[in-house]
């Protein structure tokens, strides 16, 4: 069910992926708990907590991941690659719950889950440093650590996880070029940069950072126009470009990018 409501998900089916989820549980109900039933029921909890948490409803978001994590603490494989999923899993839904609690304004719970979750995929991550997967979600932590930080103005202490994230991605992105998660990680890792760069001055830094974000989007919606992930994220490239010039009052080069930013936001709905 999980499955099923993760591919209604991507779809764009929310109705469908709510309905499959409380289907899944629903059958849970009906089984004998055990370690694996309740890993099931973990991450059906979690994806219940991420619809919750994509339509505002955070507190509600909030309880499910803490549900979730608490059922897979009590999951302990000894077969390595199982326990690795597990650890992977359990790292996933505390970075739910830290970004639930982020959007409560729970900043201090929000830091400890995200510490806790970025200590759990290091201790993977030593044990085999070559591991992509491992080091996607830490580039995912240090991101949403970096980006809450930004928001509640702590821009300095929000520069050094961005830049890991970035690091991570770029490390990433260099093993596979043409690998579009690993990209998308990339683009966002330096636009978010970009942003805490532009707002301590840093405008050389956030010019560089957005350009690189322009070429790799101008890339992908070349390889796929019809693809809305990358016509946003060129269009908001243009946009923060537009931005660093209307700061340097260079109207020429900000009416440039403000008109390439409308094209690419007019792609989106035509």
């Amino acid at each position: 069910h999980d499955l099923r409501a993760a591919v209604a998900e991507a779809k764009g089916e929310g109705a469908a992926s709510d309905r499959y989820i409380e289907q899944g549980l629903a059958s849970l109900a009906a089984v004998p708990p055990s370690s694996r039933s309740n890993e099931i029921r973990a991450e059906l909890l979690g994806s219940k907590g991420m619809r919750l948490l994509q339509t505002g409803r955070f507190e509600q978001a909030r309880a499910l991941f803490e549900q979730s994590v608490a059922l897979h603490r009590q999951t302990s494989s000894t077969i390595p690659e199982q326990r690795r999923r597990q650890l992977l899993n359990l790292a996933h839904q505390l970075t739910g719950a830290a970004k639930a609690a982020d959007r409560l304004r729970r900043s201090d719970d929000a830091e400890r889950e995200w510490a806790e979750a970025a200590a759990i995929v290091e201790g993977l991550r030593a044990g085999k440093p070559d591991d992509q997967e491992v080091s996607v979600r830490l580039a995912q932590i240090a991101m949403a650590v970096g980006q809450s930080r930004a928001r509640r103005g702590l821009l300095r202490e929000a520069k050094e996880p961005l830049q890991k994230a970035l690091a991570d991605s770029e490390a990433l992105a260099k093993r596979e070029p043409k690998n579009e998660r690993f990209l998308y990680l990339l683009a966002w890792s330096c636009l978010s940069l970009a942003s805490v760069e532009i707002s301590l001055g840093d405008l050389d830094d956030a010019q560089r950072h957005r350009e690189r974000v322009r070429g790799i989007a101008s890339g992908m919606v070349t390889l796929e126009p019809a693809s809305a992930k990358w016509q946003g994220t060129l269009a908001r490239a243009e946009m923060d470009l537009g931005t660093v010039a209307f700061t340097r009052s260079d109207w020429a080069d900000a009416a440039k990018h403000f008109s390439a930013a409308r094209g690419a936001y007019d792609a989106l709905v035509s």
